[in-house]
């Protein structure tokens, strides 16, 4: 069993939240913990989805940019273990997306991290461009997908 809650952390702490994260997303997070805080405050959009025993299956939020168009951000929990566990985040996400409150959002995925570009695609993201050489805040090459209505 699962619970949404209706903020990018869930039930506990940002930083507690970095500590649960994939190590890859992590390792951004430590680098550049202001973009946690910042998602945290200016998305629209945010939920996160805990286990029962609190750990962390995923976090996503939406910052909003200009008219109809925002920034997606997506943290898959270390213990994701299947696609089939994003299923109530992605319904959530159904249901913006059939308020037509986004025409376009764009998210920057790893370019070598098949697990964050399958995380993406789950959302409906196609790749646009990319890479980014050394565009995250590790030095990772970043690949910018888009979701358009």
């Amino acid at each position: 069993m699962a619970r949404l809650y209706p903020q990018l952390q869930g039930s506990q702490s940002l930083a507690k939240l970095a500590s649960r994260l994939r190590w890859q997303e992590a390792d951004e997070a430590s680098k550049a913990p202001r973009l946690l805080h910042q998602i945290a405050s200016e998305a629209s959009w945010q939920w996160c989805l805990e286990r029962d025993d609190g750990s962390l299956v995923a976090s996503a939020a939406i910052i909003p940019d200009s008219d109809g168009r925002g920034w997606f951000a997506g943290y898959p929990g270390a213990g994701l273990k299947s696609g089939l566990e994003l299923r109530p985040l992605i319904k959530l996400y159904r249901i913006l997306d059939q308020a037509q409150v986004f025409d376009e959002l764009r998210a920057w995925v790893a370019s070598e991290d098949r697990r964050a570009i399958h995380f993406a695609k789950a959302f409906g993201f196609v790749y646009d461009c990319g890479p980014a050489t050394g565009f995250s805040p590790t030095g990772r090459d970043m690949d910018l997908m888009l979701w358009r209505r």
